[in-house]
């Protein structure tokens, strides 16, 4: 098993590492047991292949000592903690507006006026011409506000402070908050049977009638984005809410505005489950759109998820072009862990839909992923192209091995027991008489009853 510090820099990009690197040469030195530690894990990272071998890198820092379990564990710890701050440090320096309060607080505590004052104006103005204007930036504000009002109290007592100002701040800050949880909340109700309690809310949707959303880009895109997901078969508040997350994007980060995406995409995936057609071509313009702006990246990569999620849109738009395309094109973001499977997955997917069971069962039986519950839908996938294509004994030892696995993996919940039922009702749909219609209707009648099956619509078409 890895340790920490192994994790840790694997999931780094190239920048990432050389300002690691850097660090550690420039605090340490070159020999340092620290730097040493550090490239032999990267060597590694060059070259996957490599077999990872704890005691050849410790007789590399250590050459004269023998290995030392509790030694190995404790530079691992050591280093870990040296990046972590590091990394930390540089988050900070990457926001300029916490980089400002912090001089502020700093002349302040040095009782330096004139350099409080004069780096005040830098201040406000690097706030007003930030690009940034997401919920942290609000909440940034009302620091630099406090931070003000702080440094006039000790400067002198009896004069106008900007409290006001503050106040209104927080007002802003606590709606965006409110209603970006608000937001997270009403997508968890579509999909688990859960009521949440939205407490205050209400008062706050009444104050946001007064204000003129236009100035806080944050507050108009979650406030459309609510209303969205309050109403979800009004059609005019997906509308506003699709005008505002293109014109608001660049004012948020990318990890926000991805999950701002993703509630609208979600969305478009419900209204398409009802039969309304029109939401996957707009979801794949989404999608599009959010692609074309590296958006759905995290570290230049896309996830395994989205790159299956992305192509079943086009899929069930009926767009196989674009699904192939897209397939095809964006392989290689993928981590290098994920891509044969991925792609492969999608692949079978697309010949799949086209009823084209060959291939699909050629690209599907590539497909082996670590992650549990995605290798249980493609082996799923699996044993639907086997049943089609009359493949009973091969679809058996599959079942076979498919439940084996979920007993090898133990998943847990909902998902063990949608798989369980699954390969039951397979292994009773393999042994039906072709023509005993009573025993089909009853097998039907207990497939529609069962209350934890997500392939029911594929079961009741093999026994139409």
């Amino acid at each position: 098993m890895h340790s920490k510090l192994y994790s840790l820099l694997s999931s780094l990009n190239n920048k990432m590492l050389i300002s690691i690197e850097s660090y550690l040469n420039a605090t340490f030195g070159s020999n340092h047991e620290y730097i040493l530690l550090y490239n032999a894990i990267t060597r590694h990272l060059a070259a996957p292949t490599n077999q990872f071998i704890k005691e050849s890198i410790f007789a590399d820092i250590y050459p004269d000592k023998s290995f030392d379990d509790q030694k190995w564990r404790l530079i691992n710890s050591q280093v870990l903690k040296k990046i972590e701050r590091h990394l930390a440090v540089q988050k900070i320096l990457e926001n300029n507006e916490l980089m400002h309060l912090k001089i502020l607080e700093t002349y302040k505590e040095l009782n330096l006026k004139s350099h409080y004052e004069s780096h005040l104006k830098t201040a406000r103005k690097s706030f007003a011409n930030a690009r940034i204007k997401d919920t942290n930036h609000h909440d940034l504000l009302i620091e630099l506000e406090h931070e003000q009002s702080e440094f006039l109290l000790s400067q002198k007592r009896n004069q106008k402070l900007n409290i006001q100002e503050t106040l209104d701040q927080v007002d802003i800050s606590f709606l965006i908050k409110k209603l970006k949880f608000a937001c997270s909340a009403l997508a968890h109700e579509s999909v688990f049977s859960i009521n949440y309690d939205y407490g205050i809310l209400q008062i706050g949707l009444e104050s946001i009638k007064y204000l003129d959303l236009s100035q806080y880009p944050a507050l108009d895109l979650y406030y459309s984005c609510y209303l969205m997901l309050r109403e979800p078969d009004q059609l005019d508040r997906f509308v506003n809410f699709r005008k505002n997350i293109s014109r608001y994007q660049n004012y948020f980060k990318k990890s926000e505005i991805r999950s701002i995406y993703l509630l609208g995409i979600n969305m478009c995936i419900r209204r398409l489950n009802k039969g309304d057609q029109q939401f996957g071509k707009i979801g794949l313009e989404m999608y599009e759109e959010a692609l074309n702006n590296k958006h759905l990246f995290i570290n230049n990569k896309l996830s395994r998820y989205s790159y299956r999620n992305i192509a079943m849109m086009a899929i069930r738009s009926g767009d196989f072009i674009w699904a192939n395309k897209f397939t095809e094109d964006y392989k290689v973001y993928l981590k290098k862990s994920d891509m044969n499977s991925a792609y492969h997955l999608n692949k079978a997917l697309i010949h799949y839909h086209q009823s084209e069971l060959e291939a699909a069962r050629d690209n599907i039986i590539e497909a082996d992923f670590k992650d549990h519950l995605i290798n249980l839908a493609a082996k799923t996938l699996q044993a639907k192209i086997y049943f089609e294509l009359d493949e009973y004994n091969l679809l058996l030892s599959h079942l076979d091995s498919m439940e084996m696995y979920i007993i090898r993996k133990k998943v847990l919940g909902y998902h063990k027991q949608n798989y369980k039922n699954f390969i039951s009702f397979s292994r009773k749909l393999i042994r039906l008489p072709q023509y005993d219609k009573k025993k089909k209707l009853k097998l039907k009648d207990q497939i529609n009853e069962e209350k934890i099956l997500i392939e029911k619509k594929w079961f009741n078409q093999q026994l139409a």
